[in-house]
Parts: structure tokens; C-alpha cells; sequence
């Protein structure tokens, strides 16, 4: 379990603290039972259960984002673009940064790499990362192993 701004990362389990209502929430849900048993419970059951994730329609998602980030900077097909600004696209409408966090679009990206699924209309997904990792901008979640995962950037070619 990691935490990254104010949210514990559990895979594959997003957990906000809310101290003002003295309850938590796992995965959007209020769970009002506190009792360090009935969390680590609830979040054994959800490991065992496992995600529930659509790869290739986050992935079409993904190409569209990529495009207007390429378009916007004036880069060049299959360039390298940093998640960071895919995410900003992918959030553009008021309320949706709140809606859809960081945190979760780095889990939806690991679920993605897991699924192993990286082609969308004849176009091959690879990410990007070597020093872009030690820079600003990287996103981490944590892997099924417990292990943080980063992702800094994306290509599609």
C-alpha cells in the first residue's frame, strides 16, 4: 500500500480518507466501517475479485487523447508525449478532475499494460519512460506484486 496525494493505492484499490465524516471510501464507495479488520476485509475481497476493466475502449480513448496532445504541441506522428498531458485532455470538462483522478488513470494505465492489449485501428501503442521517470509529470500506482509502477509517457505509431 502506497500513498500519492491524500489517496492510499491498494491494488487494485483506490482509498480516500475522510476524516470529516469519519468514514473512508474505497473505489468511489463510502464505507463507514472503520475497523481495520473490516477494511483490510473489504480490500482482500476486492484483490480476490479483481478489476473490472474494459481495455479496449480505454485504449481508443488513449489514441484520441494522444492526437490532440500531437496536434496541440505540433509534434510529429509517434512521438513521444508525456501521460500527464494525455490525462489533461481526458479531463477537460469541468468536475472531471475531481471525477477522475490521477491516481485512478495511472491504475486504468496499469490494467492496460497488464491486459497486454496495445493495438487500436492499425496503430501500436509502446510506452515511453527511461529518465522521463526521474523527471516531473511521472504517474504511480501499485502493481499486483505490491511494487509501484510509473508510466511517464506514451507513443502510438
Amino acid at each position: 500500500m502506497f500513498e500519492e496525494d491524500g489517496r492510499l493505492l491498494c491494488y487494485p484499490s483506490l482509498i480516500r480518507i475522510l476524516p470529516g465524516d469519519a468514514s473512508i471510501e474505497i473505489d468511489r464507495r463510502k464505507e463507514r466501517r472503520i475497523r481495520p479488520s473490516v477494511v483490510v476485509e473489504r480490500l482482500a475481497s476486492a484483490q480476490q475479485a479483481g478489476p473490472r476493466f474494459k481495455a479496449e475502449p480505454f485504449l481508443a480513448s488513449l489514441v484520441a487523447a494522444y492526437d490532440l496532445v500531437v496536434a496541440k504541441q505540433g509534434k510529429d506522428g509517434g512521438a513521444i508525449v508525456k501521460l500527464e498531458d494525455v490525462y489533461r485532455v481526458l479531463t477537460l470538462l469541468p468536475g472531471q478532475v475531481r471525477d477522475y483522478s490521477k491516481q485512478e488513470f495511472a491504475r486504468d494505465l496499469y490494467l492496460l499494460d497488464l491486459s497486454g492489449f496495445t493495438d487500436h485501428i492499425g496503430r501500436t501503442m509502446r510506452w515511453a519512460a527511461s529518465t522521463g521517470t526521474r523527471q516531473a509529470g511521472v504517474l504511480t500506482t501499485v502493481a499486483r506484486s505490491g511494487q509501484q509502477q510509473r508510466y511517464w509517457g506514451i507513443a502510438f505509431q
